[in-house]
């Protein structure tokens, strides 16, 4: 979708800019459908692993932690793990983004350690996420400049090792 070659003037035809929002709109899709498979990935492996031997795993209290409700009550450890399974797969149903307000609500249940992600990595995934936010809701007329050698190393070069880290971080929740 990207031109082959980019302009060192940075002169590109409305139809390689109409490609190139399309790239920013089609990547931001593929990323967030990544990070909620693998996530989704990890909990039902972790789910399925207790659910057979009842022993206690990195991601099950990860998951207790985050999404049990302080204010209900459980009758066995069962059903308090089913019920927080139930809400992080409402989690990622309902997830509409890459921006680290929507990661919050899903990575942290994982069992990924927050802390461990790299800020400036959050910050370029906000500013993707909203720049995708602006070419999908405004017309064309309103849109800032796009610049596909921009767009290809904002995601090859500052988003795309953040998801191989997290990625390897997911991997080893799987152990």
């Amino acid at each position: 979708m990207l031109p082959r070659a980019f302009s060192p003037t940075g002169s590109y035809s409305e139809l390689q800019l109409d490609r190139t929002r399309g790239y920013r709109l089609l990547v931001h899709a593929e990323i967030e459908a990544f990070l909620e498979e693998r996530a989704s990935e990890v909990v039902t492996s972790a789910f399925d692993s207790w659910r057979a031997d009842l022993k206690p795993r990195h991601t099950v209290i990860s998951l207790l932690a985050c999404l049990r409700p302080s204010d209900k009550s459980f009758t066995s450890l069962t059903e308090a793990v089913g019920f927080s399974f139930g809400r992080f797969n409402k989690a990622i149903k309902d997830n509409n983004g890459i921006k680290q307000e929507n990661l919050q609500k899903f990575l942290p249940p994982v069992g990924v350690d927050w802390a461990a992600i790299d800020g400036t990595w959050l910050s370029t995934l906000n500013s993707f996420g909203t720049a995708r936010g602006e070419v999908a809701h405004t017309s064309i007329r309103v849109h800032q400049p796009i610049d596909p050698k921009g767009e290809y190393e904002t995601v090859k070069v500052r988003i795309l090792p953040g998801l191989r880290d997290l990625d390897m971080a997911m991997q080893l929740l799987l152990r």
